[in-house]
C-alpha cells in the first residue's frame, strides 16, 4: 500500500485508468502531486536517452523528480 505512485511515462499513467479513473495528462500535469486512490500520485516521463534528448531535458526531469523526493 504505498502512498505515492510515480508513473514513468503516458502508458504507465494511462494503465492506473483501469484502477480509478482519472483525468490527469502526461503533458500537462507532469511533475505535480495529484491525490488518487487514497494515494499521492505523480506523473513523470520515463528518464530513457530519448524522452531526455526529445521531450523533457536533464534539467526539467531532475525537477520532477525532486517533488516526488518531497512527497517521499
Amino acid at each position: 500500500q504505498p502512498k505515492v505512485v510515480a508513473t514513468l511515462g503516458s502508458v504507465a499513467l494511462e494503465a492506473l485508468k483501469a484502477i480509478e479513473y482519472h483525468q490527469i495528462s502526461l503533458k500537462n500535469d507532469i511533475g505535480n502531486a495529484f491525490d488518487w486512490n487514497g494515494r499521492k500520485l505523480v506523473p513523470l516521463y520515463h528518464p530513457s536517452p530519448q524522452v531526455i534528448a526529445s521531450h523533457r531535458r536533464f534539467d526539467e526531469q531532475m525537477q520532477d523528480f525532486q517533488t516526488l523526493k518531497k512527497l517521499i
